[in-house]
């Protein structure tokens, strides 16, 4: 596999096709924001979640951006959102059945913003 020519680092000419690494992943970040070290593996850094988005992006997550009720304040946990597609509502109240704001979709590889 070939990343770039022996004899300058770009242009990049690698394409990820890992189902580890989603489509959508926005080709501005440099390798060196997933890659750490001269190395092709790619160590997750939050090896728990993998494969999930948390595990890159745990460190990112903002539990008070992620509410499940305003009153009681009751947050969202970075496992209850590991993978970023699950359903990310606002309820109500505790008892969690009505919701009163959907987030579905709200983070999105291609836009970044985590």
């Amino acid at each position: 596999m070939e990343c770039h020519s022996t004899t300058r680092w770009t242009p990049i000419t690698f394409t990820h096709t890992s189902a580890s690494y989603p489509s959508g992943h926005r080709p501005v970040s440099p390798c060196s924001d997933c890659h750490i070290g001269n190395s092709q593996a790619n160590a997750w850094r939050n090896a728990a979640y993998r494969p999930d988005c948390a595990g890159c992006h745990a460190n990112d997550f903002e539990a008070d951006k992620h509410r499940k009720v305003e009153t009681p304040r009751i947050l969202y946990t970075v496992s209850e959102l590991r993978d970023c597609t699950g359903a990310c509502h606002t309820y109500s109240d505790a008892s969690m059945t009505r919701i009163t704001r959907s987030r579905t979709g709200e983070h999105s590889a291609s836009r970044g913003g985590w």
